[in-house]
């Protein structure tokens, strides 16, 4: 696979099996993970950070705030 099924961004340097959009492995869509904000305890569940961000902007209305970490 040389694309990421969540942004649909191509990478060029597949080697490394990591894609340009979200820099996680090679993302099938199919496992979410959850992504956390302590300070504020906000979190979504996506499969990457680029479905995360965008889930975010969807539950809070606003990216993820800086400090946030996959769990």
């Amino acid at each position: 696979m040389s694309h990421c099924e969540s942004c649909g961004k191509e990478n060029p340097n597949t080697d490394d099996g990591y894609t340009t959009c979200c820099n996680e492995l090679v993302c099938d869509g199919r496992q979410d993970s959850k992504f956390h904000h302590e300070e504020s305890n906000e979190y979504v569940f996506a499969c990457c950070w680029v479905k995360a961000d965008t889930e975010w902007e969807n539950k809070y209305g606003h990216f993820a705030p800086n400090g946030s970490c996959k769990v």
